[in-house]
């Protein structure tokens, strides 16, 4: 289920209240970050499209990654679509790695 994947959307709360196996994109979550970390919904992060859709300059850029990895977050690294974002699953895994400068060991564990 995709969540504040566009800025306003009106239905967040309840889509965290709903409390899914999983959330997708999560770009705008902003207050509602602490909340999702606190009820342990997992994630769903597509960092090309992402990075693309938001107009960001960097991968280190995109929203609540840093915050997952701090917070130790479930979240999963995962394409939208290889073909219109020219990229692959390796490819989206090295760019959060690069990015956040994380180990094998921190890959492992997301």
């Amino acid at each position: 289920m995709h969540i504040a994947e566009v800025d306003k959307m009106d239905d967040v709360e309840e889509m965290i209240d709903f409390k899914a196996d999983r959330y997708g994109h999560g770009c705008y979550l902003r207050e509602h970050l602490k909340d999702m970390i606190a009820k342990e919904i997992p994630m769903e992060c597509c960092p090309s499209s992402n990075v693309f859709t938001l107009k960001l300059e960097n991968y280190k850029d995109l929203p609540n990654v840093k915050e997952y990895i701090m917070n130790k977050h479930n979240f999963s690294i995962c394409t939208d679509n290889t073909l219109l974002f020219n990229t692959n699953i390796s490819q989206e895994v090295y760019e959060i790695m690069l990015a956040f400068k994380l180990s094998i060991d921190d890959m492992k564990r997301i």
